[in-house]
């Protein structure tokens, strides 16, 4: 017996409902995946921007050491000055000459050469983001050749450098547990012939701070 036309018209209904709830349920399942994609994109990148800045802020700290370690590795402990860096606060200014050759066994020493923290040309020391970078009272590191003469050349080392070393404050203690007392952001400081030069430098952005601290030590000429 063949089916009526209502009955048929029926079925065709039902078959257009279940098509339509399959193309609504097909759309939705994209928009989750979608989203999901986009919330997963957008987390990688955030970590691989955020592991870029890591590596060049500590690129750029490991590069100014090494830097300022090579230009003193030819200095000695009678060249150096202050020479009493060796008290609990250490320096963050050091002028010393470097050996430049020996005559009748006795070396012969260069003009001298200095290592300083310095402020950011655009702050002050005050304690406020003068230059509205986000940090407060940075400074460069400075290499000066020839200090203090007329033929005397300047070169930065690096920028961002914090004004004191990481974990340190200004009150007369040693909240980081190095030995020394309210380090700058660039400490050096001697123990007999061996003299430690510590860095940290700070990076920010609008919502987040990098900062990087590291060490090195060279035995000085006697």
């Amino acid at each position: 017996m063949r089916p009526s036309l209502r009955s048929r018209f029926a079925r065709r209904s039902c078959r257009r409902g279940f098509t339509l709830i399959e193309v609504l349920i097909s759309v939705t399942l994209t928009v989750v995946l979608a989203t999901a994609v986009a919330l997963a994109a957008s987390r990688g990148y955030g970590a691989y921007h955020t592991t870029q800045r890591n590596n060049a802020v500590e690129s750029n700290v490991r590069q100014a050491l090494d830097r300022a370690a090579r230009e003193l590795l030819s200095s000695g402990l009678a060249v150096i000055a202050p020479s009493n860096i060796d008290d609990d606060f250490g320096t963050s200014d050091l002028v010393f000459q470097q050996a430049t050759g020996q005559v009748n066994g006795a070396i012969t020493w260069g003009n001298p050469v200095r290592l300083v923290l310095e402020y950011e040309s655009d702050e002050l020391d005050n304690g406020l983001d003068d230059n509205g970078d986000g940090r407060v009272d940075e400074g460069v590191l400075v290499f000066v050749r020839d200090d203090g003469l007329a033929s005397e050349t300047r070169a930065v080392l690096c920028h961002g450098v914090r004004e004191f070393l990481e974990g340190e404050t200004d009150d007369d203690a040693d909240e980081n547990g190095n030995g020394i007392i309210d380090e700058g952001g660039f400490n050096l400081h001697r123990s007999g012939d061996v003299l430690t030069l510590r860095l940290t430098l700070e990076e920010t952005d609008e919502s987040t701070s990098v900062i990087r601290t590291l060490e090195t030590s060279i035995r000085l000429r006697n």
